[in-house]
């Protein structure tokens, strides 16, 4: 009974583990820093189009 229990636990643990790699490799992969969710872009995180309007191509409706 007391091994059994034991087991469940290294079990549990060993999930846990395996869980909190799976979430840290998902936030690597978003780029989603574990201290903070603000943007790494800007220190306001706010994104201003006005700024880069100039860097989008001008709109053609002809196909290539």
């Amino acid at each position: 009974m007391q091994e059994r229990l034991e087991k469940e636990e290294r079990q549990g643990r060993l999930e846990k583990q395996r869980l909190n790699y799976e979430l840290e490799i998902k936030k690597l992969k978003l780029g989603v820093s574990g201290k903070s969710n603000r943007s790494v872009s800007g220190s306001s995180g706010n994104f201003e189009v006005t700024k880069y309007i100039k860097l989008v191509h001008p709109f053609q409706e002809t196909c290539r």
